[in-house]
């Protein structure tokens, strides 16, 4: 058994007590995920976004539904990141497929945590530019 799986039950049900923590790939700095669980069509993961830290501008190829657990979150969003809107404890988040969007964590003591879960069996993860498109 993978010591970050945690505890396997019968036919493939799993129970996860704990998961190592890793740098996000969404992160310049200040962004840690758990793996917690994937199967052939999701997974999720837990997101801790340090105070005054930010994820990279990106998109995923599927779908996302975040759950706010602890702080406030502001997201950009948008082909040319022209919104922005706020959730917090208990506020849940779609981010359609393809949707550029960057999270930031305002607060100077607090940290963001979330939960991610996507209809895809691994980060799909694309790094998104908007100097780029100009080009």
């Amino acid at each position: 058994m993978n010591s970050n799986e945690g505890v396997r039950g019968k036919d493939g049900l799993r129970i996860v007590r704990t998961a190592p923590r890793q740098a996000d790939i969404i992160a310049s700095t200040g962004v840690e995920s758990e793996m917690l669980l994937q199967s052939q069509r999701l997974f999720l993961k837990r997101e801790i976004v340090a105070p005054l830290a930010s994820g990279i501008r990106h998109l995923h190829t599927t779908s996302s539904i975040i759950i706010m657990l602890n702080g406030r979150v502001r997201v950009n969003y948008g082909f040319d990141f022209e919104h922005v809107e706020y959730a917090g404890p208990g506020d849940f988040i779609l981010i359609p497929a393809m949707m550029p969007h960057q999270p930031v964590n305002e607060s100077d003591s607090e940290p963001m945590i979330c939960l991610v879960v996507r209809d895809s069996p691994i980060d799909d993860l694309v790094p998104y530019d908007t100097a780029q498109l100009a080009a």
